[in-house]
């Protein structure tokens, strides 16, 4: 790619094309071309800002000398499709969105990419597609949403499942549900979506210290330009998603997430990205680090803050200083330097929300690995969001070989306390049978 794809005679039906749709003939020659994929989606908090955040990133690139060239990539709620049969869709919308940002950029020849994706499976298949096309790449976070305010007291969408499970009537549901979700961004508990920005940092693919960044937080704003520059800086260095991500980064985005209690997804999404670059990981490399790296951030379900808080307790960057003495920190940085030249101007802040290795928020890592005669292969769990009393059961089980299929049971009656819901069938694979 570069400018001799467009130029010359041979070039000139491309440039054509691009004249056609507005854009200059020196800056079709001259300039870096950087595909702009936009998970904009007016459906969901967490995407229906994204317009805004890619008007920023588009001023960054032109800023910069380069052409930004914008296209839209699908995005789903997965909280649209909770409890629905079409939730089954989720996991393989990962490789949707990976596909339709390889098509469009295979297809226009970009120089780099500035993808800008906020939610779940999301913002995971525009990771996917920036290891898969391995041209310079970054992604704009859309941060974090602002937590409700009901009854004097924070609240977050899952309590609004707690208050309808507890027999809330219709009348109280309806004034959480006005209050649960204030603002933009992602639901601000720790999700696959803040797990997935915050572990963005770690992989080289998100600007440090900007992936929690709130919505509401016109921060988020001037570090969307600031990416929208860099991602052109990338594209003239020529720096790759296989030049900055390493097996010891993958080990460093493991122990990242062990440290904040990050979804259990991650552990899906990790494995998939060391696939895609030729690099071994399994189960075994979370299990490793698992007796080392205990919980250290209290954001929801681990602790009773907020991914708010935790951005303005020191993000990303306050935990991977707790973190470094155990992070490779030799290991790149989406800058060029290593991470020690970056950590070295950080501080640690050892507060309410982050806690540091010595002084853990829990004794348990943030994720386990199991393994018995249910999941011979290996189960994953979040220990610090398992009640004490549940952790050793016995029960009556009952196997169904679907979620709805368990769900009807529930609402039938079929299930009563103390049995023990198994559902098999649910993987990647077994979902879309």
């Amino acid at each position: 790619m570069g400018t001799e794809y467009w130029n010359g005679a041979e070039a000139a039906h491309r440039r054509v094309m691009m004249k056609a749709a507005g854009y200059s003939d020196k800056d079709i020659r001259r300039k870096p071309h950087i595909g702009v994929p936009n998970s904009y989606m007016a459906g969901s908090p967490g995407s229906a800002h994204l317009r805004q955040i890619a008007e920023a990133v588009k001023e960054g690139i032109w800023a910069a000398g380069g052409i930004p060239v914008e296209f839209g990539i699908p995005a789903t709620c997965g909280n649209i499709a909770n409890g629905a049969e079409e939730l089954k869709y989720e996991q393989v919308g990962r490789d949707i969105v990976a596909m339709s940002v390889e098509f469009v950029t295979r297809v226009h020849n970009f120089d780099g990419l500035a993808m800008i994706a906020t939610c779940d499976n999301i913002i995971a298949g525009c990771y996917l597609a920036a290891m898969r096309l391995d041209l310079p790449s970054m992604v704009i976070t859309g941060g974090s949403m602002q937590p409700g305010r009901y009854c004097g007291k924070t609240v977050v969408e899952a309590d609004l499942d707690s208050a309808r499970f507890s027999g809330a009537q219709e009348e109280e549901l309806m004034e959480m549900e006005d209050s649960v979700c204030p603002s933009f961004g992602a639901c601000p508990s720790m999700g696959t979506a803040n797990t997935m920005q915050m572990l963005g940092e770690v992989l080289n693919l998100v600007l440090p210290g900007t992936s929690t960044i709130p919505a509401s937080d016109n921060g988020k704003l001037r570090k969307a330009r600031e990416a929208g520059k860099y991602a052109v800086e990338l594209a003239k260095t020529g720096r790759k998603p296989s030049e900055l991500i390493t097996k010891e980064t993958l080990q460093n985005a493991i122990m990242f997430d062990l440290a904040v209690a990050g979804s259990t997804n991650a552990v899906l999404h990790l494995l998939s990205y060391a696939y895609e670059l030729g690099i071994r990981l399994t189960l075994e490399d979370f299990e490793k680090y698992a007796d080392e790296i205990k919980c250290i951030n209290a954001v929801i379900p681990s602790g009773l803050y907020t991914v708010v808080d935790f951005h303005y307790a020191g993000g990303v960057l306050n935990v991977m200083k707790m973190l470094e003495g155990k992070l490779y920190t030799d290991v790149p940085s989406m800058y060029g330097c290593p991470w020690s030249e970056i950590l070295s101007r950080v501080k640690a802040q050892e507060n309410k929300v982050i806690h540091s290795l010595e002084n853990p928020l829990s004794n348990e890592p943030g994720l386990k690995i199991l393994r018995g005669n249910l999941s011979p292969n290996g189960a994953i769990v979040r220990p610090t969001a398992v009640y004490d009393e549940v952790k050793y059961m016995k029960g009556k089980a009952k196997v169904f070989d679907g979620d709805r299929e368990a769900f009807e049971a529930i609402q039938s009656g079929k299930i009563v306390p103390g049995d023990i819901i198994v559902i098999r069938y649910e993987g990647c694979k077994g979902a879309l049978v």
